[in-house]
């Protein structure tokens, strides 16, 4: 029995044994589940906005000391894409074991959220955009018309392109206003585009179009005439026949230029009047060359029969020299400046004038004038007068018509007024007038007439226009002076005494109208036995007449 129960021990301490030397040979894993790091591993993740390849991933994991190289390792499975981002899904597996010296075991997936972009330059649609601008050709946009007009068209959704408009400078005719177009797209919206652009919209409140649509037409018509120069009327007449405007909506002015000798280059300027008339078609100007080949100047006196016709056709009044300066370029004879006109002393008469003009070509090597040298030539016209008939009014008949008697000088004027002219040459008193001088003291009978001159015939004056001054009636000195024409001058021995009656005029002018002043002076003398009167030389209720 003992020996039994001693086997039995001995069985029991080998198990034992054995059950220890079995524990004391087995290895323990100190590693870790990965999972413990989770946040750190989706920060390392999420520190880039753009995708991870599995390299970079593994070695900034080493990088960052997480492990070494090998301890944890990455594989990307599903990517997945929503609007504004795209999605890794990562697996971090832990390689640690009673193996090795790996920090963590497992593994744990984590999600890479990688935004994307993916508005467009704005630029990309400049000609869309342009198109809508131009789209309106009369009028302006206003910023919500715009706005409203991307939307309608589908380029983006609404509030996705915004516009402001630029201050630009604005003419009368046309206008251009630069809008700015702004994309507001990014990686938080749906919007479609991004950055802005400016463009500019050109419009026009008329419908005119600027003349330099036509300057081909223009050039054309200046072609035609490949010898010789145009005249400003020619080229008008010829852009008018050519139904580029109606008459007047181009007219065209020449532009003086340094002289070139063969060809010849003139340039003229073309004027569109639609801002003027709305009738026109085209607004602006623009300047074009006219190159035609010219023989030297000619002596002026070659044109002489032109200038000629000119003087002749005004055969009622002068002219004057900027007159005939404008005549010649009307008539296409030169260009403004080409012939400069000098007036020359003037003889007149009473109806028949003669004037005369020196006419000068201005040709030099320094411009394109066609004459050089001058020429003298006479206008002769006639002035037609209409007659102007006036009489002395009631009220001032009483005093003029007192006579002098015994000594003294009785001094008399007339005033009229007769208009805005004076082209008058003479005056004539219509009614007969008549002069008597009777000695003292006897009735008015054949004994006592000492002198009486009576005219069946008018008085006629003629007119100096030069005798330019007014006289007051307290002025004696100026009538003495002007009154020098004499009606009567005798002298009487028997009676030892003398009368005289003399007359003249004056001219005025005064607030824009001339006037007429007749003037008598009658003088009575007496030396021995006195001379009892003098009448009035003239009748001055009669009528008169200027002519």
């Amino acid at each position: 029995m003992k020996k039994l129960l001693s086997l039995l021990s001995t069985i029991s301490l080998v198990g034992v044994m054995a059950n220890l030397v079995v524990a004391c040979s087995m290895k323990v894993s100190m590693s870790k589940p990965i999972s413990n790091i989770k946040t750190e591993l989706q920060s390392l993740l999420d520190n880039r906005d753009t995708p991870w390849t599995k390299q970079e991933l593994e070695k900034e994991i080493v990088n960052q000391g997480f492990d070494v190289e090998g301890g944890i390792t990455v594989e990307r499975q599903l990517t997945n894409r929503s609007l504004g981002e795209i999605q890794h899904n990562w697996i971090f597996i832990g390689h640690g074991s009673v193996n090795n010296d790996f920090k963590y075991n497992g593994q744990i997936n984590l999600l890479h959220k990688i935004p994307t972009d993916t508005t467009q330059p704005i630029s990309n649609i400049q000609t869309t955009l342009q198109d809508i601008l131009n789209s309106r050709t009369d009028k302006p946009w206003t910023k919500e018309e715009l706005e409203k007009e991307i939307v309608y068209r589908q380029i983006d959704g609404k509030g996705g392109i915004t516009v402001e408009k630029q201050l630009t400078p604005r003419t009368s005719s046309s206008n251009n206003h630069t809008w700015r177009f702004i994309g507001h797209g990014n990686v938080d919206n749906a919007f479609k585009y991004r950055d802005e652009i400016s463009l500019i919209h050109n419009f026009s409140t008329n419908i005119t179009e600027h003349i330099s649509k036509i300057s081909t037409k223009l050039q054309d018509i200046l072609k035609s005439r490949p010898t010789k120069p145009w005249t400003q009327l020619e080229l008008q007449k010829a852009i008018a026949d050519a139904k580029l405007d109606i008459r007047g909506g181009i007219t065209v002015q020449p532009k003086l230029a340094p002289r070139s000798i063969n060809p010849v280059n003139n340039t003229w300027t073309f004027f569109g009047h639609a801002e003027e008339n709305p009738k026109f078609k085209y607004h602006g100007k623009i300047d074009l060359t006219h190159t035609f080949l010219v023989n030297e100047p000619e002596h002026i006196s070659t044109i002489s029969n032109d200038l000629w016709k000119i003087l002749d056709s005004r055969t009622d009044k002068p002219w004057t020299a900027s007159e005939l300066e404008d005549e010649i370029v009307l008539r296409g004879i030169e260009i403004r400046g080409g012939i400069k006109v000098y007036h020359q002393p003037t003889i007149r008469t009473n109806t028949t004038n003669k004037e005369s003009f020196k006419f000068v070509g201005m040709a030099s090597d320094k411009n394109t004038f066609k004459y050089n040298k001058d020429v003298t030539l006479e206008h002769h016209y006639e002035t037609i007068i209409e007659p102007k008939f006036f009489s002395i009014p009631k009220n001032q008949q009483s005093s003029l018509l007192k006579p002098v008697g015994n000594e003294g000088i009785k001094y008399t004027i007339i005033d009229t007024n007769i208009g805005k002219i004076k082209n008058y040459s003479k005056m004539e008193f219509l009614t007969d007038q008549a002069v008597v001088v009777v000695k003292a003291q006897g009735a008015l009978g054949q004994d006592n007439l000492l002198s009486s001159i009576y005219w069946k015939q008018p008085i006629r004056i003629d007119l100096n226009k030069e005798n330019n001054r007014k006289i007051k009636p307290e002025e004696e000195w100026l009538l003495d002076q002007f009154t020098t024409i004499p009606l009567l001058n005798a002298n009487y021995v028997n009676y030892n005494g003398s009368a005289s009656v003399k007359y003249g005029y004056t001219w005025y002018e005064e607030k824009g109208n001339y006037h007429l002043q007749f003037l008598t002076r009658q003088t009575v003398e007496q030396r021995g036995d006195p001379v009892w009167m003098l009448s009035n030389a003239i009748n001055f209720g009669a009528e008169f007449k200027l002519s």
